[in-house]
């Protein structure tokens, strides 16, 4: 008789023990305190986060860094303008402080995975995708074999499941086999998709997102400072360049 599964069982059991015996992770080092001129939204924010990573340092460095004082100091004499333009914004559950930290947060997570490319880099790119998409689109209208188009339709119901559930919360008459047959007559051929593709490509050419000098030292403080002065456009209907300028 084979003890393998024993002698298994036993190296598993030893594992969890000598897990068990390990020193219990060190707690986080304690909250620093923060000034009395950090927004309060913040600074609740800041006290409930009991992880210490990136997005928790962020919290830290906007409610307390000395250069924040007169950040927050500027943004409050526009105080009715944030609370007009972020109720049209649709983010009336962002208070004062919290929604420039998640600004920055957004800014800090869109720049980690922008493309290093400059404009005329991007333009390029686009347009080789444009005219490949095409290219593609041809070829297989040539071939002609409808496995092509059953298996994006296929692709394509993958997710007919939730879709059901989904549909299935609104009065119907219509079956399931019955809405699986209308979503394959609503999808595109791949032909379709790929003509698409070249359309948008073309259009999206023609003004290219790109940066300047995207490998200089320079191009992140850049990126935050444009992505900065769009948010206090839309939020405070002023470009607050004293304040962007803070970020660099």
């Amino acid at each position: 008789m084979s003890t393998e599964p024993t002698r298994t069982a036993s190296d598993a059991i030893e594992k969890l023990r000598a897990a068990l015996r390990k020193d219990p992770p060190p707690p986080p080092p304690p909250l620093k305190p923060l000034p009395s001129w950090a927004p309060q939204d913040l600074v609740g924010s800041y006290e409930m986060r009991a992880n210490r990573g990136d997005s928790e340092r962020l919290l830290e460095l906007l409610a307390s860094h000395a250069a924040m004082e007169a950040v927050w100091a500027s943004l409050r004499r526009h105080a009715d303008n944030f609370e007009r333009l972020r109720q049209k914004q649709g983010r009336v559950y962002q208070a004062f402080g919290v929604s420039l930290f998640w600004e920055c947060e957004r800014a800090r997570i869109a720049w980690r995975y922008a493309p290093r490319l400059t404009k005329k880099e991007a333009r390029h790119r686009l347009k080789k995708i444009a005219q490949e998409a095409l290219d593609f689109g041809k070829q297989i209208s040539e071939v002609r074999d409808e496995r092509l188009d059953d298996a994006v339709h296929e692709a394509f119901l993958e997710n007919e499941e939730a879709l059901w559930d989904f549909h299935a919360g609104v009065e119907s008459a219509v079956s399931q086999d019955d809405f699986r047959d209308l979503l394959r007559d609503a999808c595109p051929s791949l032909v379709r998709i790929l003509l698409t593709v070249n359309d948008v490509a073309q259009r999206l050419a023609t003004t290219p997102v790109g940066l300047e000098q995207p490998n200089s030292p320079m191009a992140g403080p850049r990126f935050l400072a444009r992505w900065l002065s769009s948010y206090f456009f839309r939020f405070y209907g002023l470009p607050l360049h004293e304040n962007v300028a803070t970020y660099r």
